[in-house]
């Protein structure tokens, strides 16, 4: 059926029509994949072991004379410092403070997730309901644990022409954030391209902070550019009309889709929680030079807020700080802005309505 292949922050996933085998630890809820911190220490004589995140015991357990090791310690992601207590039969306690980090984006050592698809890109999504490539592509995507601290990745891509493949790695970095870094290579039609990709993640003190940069040399393309609806030989900009026949927009409507990667990518990214409103409050802002040059700024503000009866809201708006060069005459030094805004709600254990209204 239609599916969305698999990717990783470093690759653009494309929509598909046909098969798909993946990993999908979801079914089972009991198995923890995110590496757990661990506690070494030694003890004098049998004593009593507690464990306290944010002033709240944690772990509890009796160790005997000797070292000790304590592992997957049941803590909350990010980071922060856990304090260790050991106590003797006399009540005599040896405090210690041991720092951690924790992330989604680590597997255990041993453990392996994969994803692969084979079938035909969809084309004009949202507009035509049964449009396909005559195609047949391929993609599979790998993630492995090797240690605890680094899990490596490993993607590749093909079928239209394109043999696409590339490797990365995330590893934990001095227990205050995650790096990750890729690259990856591709051959069509006789051009080579490389893309490279570095980022980093981490939490403080209760606030997400995200950094990543991306960079594109040579004919670089993937299954999303070779897919797209074809323009102009070599074109990376590719406008198709296609014709409608919904009752609310009979006719044509033309399609522009950006084929080729970007030659360039920034983004910076916040998250905070407001723990006296039971909301999160984010920031970002992407800096893009697409494959014709053309260069955008935009910074967007988000707002998320959980109602009554399991209600949640959130708003979103942005704004791009480099005027559009494809605006009319009267709009050149326009700047395109935006904003969305949304509700949900569950009736029910199965069944949930939502709703949302946008102007730009």
């Amino acid at each position: 059926g239609d599916l969305i292949s698999s990717g990783l922050p470093w690759t653009r996933p494309i929509r598909m029509g046909g098969l798909q085998v993946q990993r999908n630890f979801g079914l089972r809820p009991d198995l923890v994949t995110t590496p757990m911190p661990s506690v070494n220490g030694s003890a004098a004589v049998p004593s009593s072991l507690d464990v306290y995140v944010n002033n709240v015991c944690t772990f509890s357990e009796n160790v005997e004379a000797g070292p000790y090791r304590v592992s997957n310690l049941p803590l909350i992601g990010g980071d922060g410092t856990a304090k260790v207590v050991t106590r003797d039969a006399s009540g005599k306690e040896t405090t210690t403070e041991v720092p951690f980090f924790a992330s989604s984006r680590l597997l255990r050592a041993g453990l392996m997730d994969y994803s692969g698809e084979l079938g035909f890109a969809r084309q004009y999504y949202d507009v035509e309901s049964t449009s396909y490539s005559k195609k047949l592509v391929g993609s599979a995507s790998l993630r492995r644990g090797i240690f605890d601290w680094l899990t490596v990745e490993g993607h590749a891509e093909g079928g239209a022409g394109l043999e696409n493949a590339g490797v990365g790695l995330a590893a934990r970095t001095f227990n205050r954030g995650i790096v990750t870094a890729a690259v990856s290579g591709s051959h069509i039609n006789g051009g080579n391209g490389i893309q490279a990709f570095a980022g980093f993640d981490t939490r403080l003190f209760g606030i997400f902070i995200g950094g990543s940069m991306q960079r594109s040399f040579g004919n670089y393309q993937d299954l999303a550019s070779v897919t797209a609806p074809s323009g102009p030989s070599g074109a990376s900009n590719a406008c198709t009309t296609v014709s409608t026949s919904v009752a609310w927009n009979p006719g044509f409507t033309t399609i522009c889709a950006q084929l080729k990667p970007p030659k360039a990518q920034d983004r910076i990214s916040l998250g905070v929680p407001v723990p006296f409103d039971k909301s999160t409050l984010g920031a970002s802002f992407i800096r893009t030079t697409d494959a014709n040059g053309k260069k955008s700024q935009i910074a967007s503000l988000n707002y998320s807020r959980n109602l009554f009866y399991d209600a949640s809201m959130f708003i979103s708006a942005y704004h791009d700080f480099v005027p559009n060069p494809n605006a009319a005459a009267t709009a050149k030094h326009r700047r395109d802005t935006g904003v969305v805004f949304g509700v949900s709600m569950p009736l029910g254990s199965r069944i949930s309505a939502s709703s949302s209204v946008s102007a730009s």
